[in-house]
């Protein structure tokens, strides 16, 4: 019997699998031979490549990286230029990025940078246990976090330029004195049913140039949980702030 041979086309938006789990490891090998008969999917890559490899099999275009049970360490800084690109955690917050960049050796201490427009994260849980800089910098336009936690950090995200942000479902424990979330030249933003506990800080923060965000649903610790905003254009006042979510009125501060 002879078969023909197999051509893989061109994949227009491919998917990555990384992961440490045996059995995801199987279907990625199942996923892998759809792509030799179908070519409808994109590489499959598994450990030791780091996320930034992982990242690079996406191609141009970007795509899909699903990540499984673990724990990635990052001791320097990952910048995602491309855009489209979505780390999706298969086991929701099992999958951990834990941050060890020494602020003492180094000048960026921010763990992941996305500059690339289009970028979502979802599921992913981030420990802190070496500065003072935020886990997650966004600079790029329609950027989403959501189902995250954020844990033992000095600073949690922070969206810095970009426009159009969802943060949403996201939870921050245990912040130690700077921003959880703080917004920066941005407009556009949705911030929905985020829960803010044993946090110090300012657990919400957006600057002088932030417009038109609404913020809705969101929970924050009654007795310590602050919330500063500019009242600019498309921006509520401090008493809607308070009807649309759980915070204590007195601990909002409208500059």
């Amino acid at each position: 019997m002879t078969t023909d041979s197999v051509t893989v086309k061109a994949f227009p938006r491919p998917q990555t699998i990384f992961t440490r789990d045996p059995q995801l490891r199987a279907i990625g090998q199942q996923l892998e031979q759809s792509v030799l008969e179908q070519a409808k999917m994109g590489p499959v890559v598994y450990p030791p490549r780091s996320i930034d490899e992982a990242i690079g099999y996406l191609g141009d275009e970007g795509g899909r990286i699903l990540v499984g049970e673990g724990i990635w360490t990052f001791y320097e800084q990952l910048v995602i230029t491309r855009p489209n690109v979505h780390i999706q955690a298969v086991s929701p917050q099992k999958t951990v990025f834990v941050n060890k960049i020494d602020d003492a050796v180094s000048a960026n201490e921010v763990m992941i940078v996305v500059e690339g427009d289009e970028f979502i994260i979802d599921g992913v849980r981030f420990i802190n246990e070496e500065n003072s800089q935020h886990q997650v910098k966004i600079t790029g336009d329609h950027a989403t976090i959501r189902n995250c936690v954020f844990e033992k950090f000095y600073a949690g995200c922070i969206v810095f330029g970009g426009d159009y942000a969802k943060l949403e479902g996201n939870r921050f424990i245990d912040g130690t004195g700077g921003y959880n979330m703080a917004l920066f030249s941005s407009s556009h933003n949705t911030i929905a049913n985020n829960i803010f506990s044993d946090a110090t800080g300012t657990q919400l923060y957006l600057s002088d140039s932030v417009y038109k965000t609404v913020m809705v649903g969101n929970v924050f610790d009654w007795s310590s949980g602050t919330v500063s905003i500019k009242r600019t254009t498309g921006i509520q006042s401090a008493a809607d702030i308070a009807t649309m979510n759980v915070v204590d009125a007195g601990n909002i501060t409208e500059r």
